[in-house]
């Protein structure tokens, strides 16, 4: 009934027969796609990590004030220390 509800609303069936439907090459696999998936995770890292250089202090008394300070009250700072920290996870 929920999917239904759902698959009449965005027409899951069809996106899902299209994505199926393509073909892809043998030598396609996870690994193929490492060099991309790195090159984008260090991008975002630069991208990200300039942004926090405005508000972020390295010394040993104001480092943990600044994270505060970044994940509190600096605007979309939050947003932007999570997804420099996943990236550099990934």
């Amino acid at each position: 009934k929920v999917y239904d509800w759902f698959e009449e609303r965005l027409e899951i069936q069809a996106i899902a027969d299209d994505i199926t439907s393509k073909y892809v090459p043998p030598h396609v696999n996870i690994f193929y796609c490492l060099g991309g998936i790195t090159l984008t995770c260090f991008l975002v890292q630069v991208a990200t990590g300039f942004a926090m250089t405005f508000y972020y202090r390295p010394t040993v008394t104001e480092a943990f004030a600044s994270v505060q300070y970044i994940m509190t009250e600096a605007n979309f700072g939050w947003l932007i220390r999570s997804v420099h920290r996943w990236s550099a996870s990934m």
